[in-house]
């Protein structure tokens, strides 16, 4: 497992939800999530489709100490390639939809604050700026 184990080991270790591999430097297009005690490890990972809307609170690792809400979908269906090499499909709701969907803007290249409204996106870079100069 190697690289995808380490990724679970860190998400553990600080708590988060999920990891991209960008946000460690390493430019595969994968990313593991925690389901409770369960780790998932999407390998490129492509949404089919998405229903439903709820706007939330949302972190990034990218961003300690920063939170906003955001909206995102409330099930989404992804499809990747597993550990094993086989494809799968995988529908995922609620708090790990919200973090699938996150992951997978993060290979994107999309950070969550890109999407916040544009006012909830001014008051977050203002306060990171704030949360830059401690």
């Amino acid at each position: 497992m190697g690289f995808a184990s380490d990724m679970c080991q860190a998400i553990t270790s600080l708590n988060a939800l999920g990891l991209s591999a960008n946000q460690v430097g390493k430019t595969e297009r994968i990313f593991v999530a925690k389901n409770e005690e369960r780790f998932l490890v999407f390998i490129n990972p492509k949404i089919i489709s998405q229903t439903g809307a709820e706007i939330a609170t949302e972190g990034c690792l990218s961003f300690p100490g920063l939170f906003g809400e955001i909206e995102r979908s409330t099930k989404v269906v992804v499809s990747a390639i597993s550990l094993q090499g086989k494809e799968i499909k995988i529908t995922v709701r609620d708090l790990l939809a919200r973090a699938v969907q996150h992951e997978i803007d993060h290979l994107d290249g999309i950070l969550f604050i890109d999407r916040a409204d544009k006012k909830e996106r001014k008051r977050m870079l203002s306060e990171w700026k704030e949360l830059r100069r401690l």
